[in-house]
């Protein structure tokens, strides 16, 4: 089972590349969810409407793009449209090709108290996030 863990850092990062205009900006969630992508447009979508139903709302979903070549940014792009809760990032070159450098961004990118990674081939059940944060709450001493 995947943990969160406890993240705390508030640096603002210039590295954004889907700044768009219907965007409203989330600010301190409390959870945030960094998902790293390369060539996963057969399933990432799957993906995406798992993070979305989450019971738990107050996160921010952090997908990063680690270069790939089939049309998946292009397709998170359009699937998240309209979802403040979703940002969907390239990896910029200052940061190691691969999934660790695509984490490694997209945790640096993390306002929020609590962080999660998972994987563009998983899928979270509708009450992960809620389940997550209340047993870390109860049991401090695991963090």
């Amino acid at each position: 089972m995947r943990r969160l863990r406890r993240g705390g850092r508030t640096k603002i990062t210039p590295y954004l590349v889907n700044n768009r205009t219907d965007r409203k900006e989330v600010s301190n969630p409390e959870v945030t969810v960094i998902v790293p992508y390369y060539n996963s447009k057969g399933y990432i979508e799957r993906l995406l409407q798992s993070v979305s139903e989450q019971s738990h709302q107050d996160f921010r979903c952090i997908l990063v793009d680690d270069g790939g070549s089939d049309g998946t940014f292009e397709l998170v792009s359009e699937t998240t449209k309209g979802d403040p809760r979703f940002l969907n990032l390239k990896r910029p070159e200052g940061f190691k090709p691969g999934g660790r450098g695509s984490k490694h961004f997209g945790f640096t990118c993390c306002e929020s108290h609590f962080d999660v990674f998972f994987d563009s081939d998983d899928v979270m059940y509708p009450g992960y996030l809620r389940d997550r944060l209340a047993y870390l709450k109860a049991n401090p001493e695991k963090l």
